[in-house]
C-alpha cells in the first residue's frame, strides 16, 4: 500500500471534520446537520470520477489514507447509529457515481442488448489451406503470388494462373475484422469487397469449370463475365448464381440472409433447390425458412463499400447492430418501442464513434451516450 498521504480539498476537510469525533467532545449529528453534510459530501465526486473506474475503489485503502491524514484525531467514527467509516465511504462512493452506476449496471439490466462486442483480430488475416493458423495479410502476401496494396486495402491474384488446375486446388481464407473493409481481386478479375467481420474462402485459381467461393458475413461482388464458368457464392444454405453482374450478399448470425442485386441478373436458391428465385436489378431476396423478394434501394445497400453508413427507414435496432459491429462495442437500447423506431440516417464510418454519436443526437429523436465500450440509446 502506498504510504503517501492523499490530498483533500477544503470541502472534503469540512466533511471529514463533521464525520470525525473531535477527540475532546464529540458532537452528535442531527437531521439538519446530515442535510448539510450530504451537500458537501457530493464534492468528493470530483476526485472519484477522475479515476478510470470508481467502482473499483479499495475502501479499506482509502480509509487508511484518511486515518493517516488525520492522525492527530482520535479514531474516526461517524456518530450515526451502527454506520462505520468504511460503510460511510462506500456510501459516498455510491452516491457520487450513482448516475453512471445505475446506467451501467442496474438500469441496463432492463435494456435490450442488440449487439455484443468481442475480442478479435485487429488486422486482415490470410490462411492458406493446410495451415492451422492465419497470418496478417501484410506478411502473408510476401510468400505468395499476390500483389498487395496496403494504402488501398487490396490484394490481387495473378490472372495468368486462373485456369491452372494445380493452383485451383489451393484455397485461401481471407478474414476482415470489425472496423475494416478490404478488397480482393480474384484470379478471374472478379472484384470482391469484404465488409467488417467477414471471411471468404476461395481458390487461388478457378480452373476450367465453375467459379465457387464461400462467404460468411457480407461482401459485394463485381463478377467478371465468363459464360463458360458460372460464378457461385455459397453462404449458409443458400447459393447465388451469377455470370456477369454486381450484387451484395449479407449473412451475419441472428439476421436473415439477404441478396441484393445492383445490376445484371442472379439466381438465388436454397442448396436443396426447393426454392429458386431470379432477381432483377433493384431487388432483394430475404432468405430464412422461406424466401421473399422485394424492391429496394440497391445502390444504398452497398454504400458501406464507400465508407458510409446508410440507413433508409431502417429500424434503430438494425442500425445499432450495424454500428456496433463496425466499432465493436456493446449496444443497449432502452426498450422495444425505441428499438423499433425507423430512421433515415447516414454518416462517414471512417470517423470516430464520438462523431457518429453527435450526428445521432442531432436527429433529436434519440439520445446516445458512449462510455467504456458501451453505447446506450434512450
Amino acid at each position: 500500500m502506498d504510504n503517501k498521504d492523499i490530498d483533500i480539498s477544503i470541502s472534503e476537510k469540512r466533511v471529514l471534520d463533521f464525520m470525525e469525533c473531535n477527540g475532546k467532545n464529540g458532537e452528535a449529528l442531527h437531521e439538519n446537520d446530515c442535510a448539510d453534510i450530504c451537500t458537501d459530501i457530493a464534492g468528493v465526486e470530483i476526485g472519484l470520477m477522475s479515476r478510470e473506474n470508481p467502482l473499483n475503489i479499495d475502501v479499506e485503502e482509502e480509509l487508511a489514507k484518511l486515518h493517516r491524514r488525520h492522525r492527530n484525531h482520535r479514531a474516526m467514527r461517524i456518530l450515526l447509529p451502527s454506520i462505520s467509516i468504511a460503510a460511510a465511504i462506500a456510501a459516498v462512493v455510491f452516491l457520487a457515481i450513482k448516475p453512471s452506476f445505475v446506467e451501467k449496471r442496474s438500469g441496463l439490466q432492463n435494456y435490450l442488448q442488440v449487439f455484443q462486442s468481442c475480442k478479435s483480430d485487429s488486422t486482415v488475416m490470410l490462411q492458406v489451406s493446410g495451415q492451422t493458423e492465419a497470418t496478417p495479410i501484410a506478411m502473408a502476401y510476401k510468400d505468395l503470388e499476390i500483389a498487395y496494396n496496403a494504402s488501398g486495402h487490396e490484394i490481387r491474384y495473378d490472372s495468368k494462373s486462373d485456369r491452372n488446375p494445380t493452383c485451383s486446388r489451393i484455397n485461401h481464407r481471407l478474414s476482415v475484422p470489425r472496423g475494416k473493409l478490404f478488397k480482393v481481386v480474384l484470379s478471374d478479375n472478379t472484384e470482391v469487397y469484404l465488409n467488417a467481420d467477414s471471411h471468404m474462402d476461395y481458390p487461388v485459381a478457378f480452373g476450367a469449370k465453375q467459379r465457387v467461393v464461400t462467404l460468411v458475413g457480407e461482401a459485394m461482388f463485381k463478377v467478371a463475365k465468363d459464360p463458360s464458368r458460372p460464378f457461385i457464392v455459397k453462404s449458409g444454405n443458400v447459393d447465388v448464381l451469377a455470370l456477369g453482374t454486381e450484387f451484395d450478399v449479407r449473412n451475419y448470425p441472428s439476421e436473415p440472409l439477404k441478396v441484393t442485386l445492383v445490376s445484371g441478373k442472379v439466381e438465388v436458391s436454397h442448396s436443396d433447390k426447393k426454392q429458386v428465385r431470379e432477381l432483377n436489378p433493384g431487388q432483394q431476396a430475404m432468405v430464412g425458412k422461406s424466401m421473399s423478394v422485394s424492391d429496394v434501394d440497391a445502390e444504398g445497400a452497398v454504400f458501406w463499400k464507400d465508407g458510409l453508413f446508410f440507413f433508409d427507414g431502417t429500424t434503430l435496432k438494425d442500425m445499432m447492430t450495424e454500428i456496433g459491429r463496425w466499432y465493436n462495442v456493446d449496444v443497449f437500447i432502452e426498450n422495444e418501442r425505441t428499438a423499433n423506431l425507423r430512421l433515415h440516417f447516414y454518416a462517414d464510418r471512417t470517423q470516430g464513434i464520438s462523431h457518429l454519436i453527435e450526428l445521432l443526437n442531432s436527429t433529436e429523436r434519440i439520445h446516445a451516450v458512449y462510455s467504456n465500450g458501451q453505447l446506450v440509446i434512450k
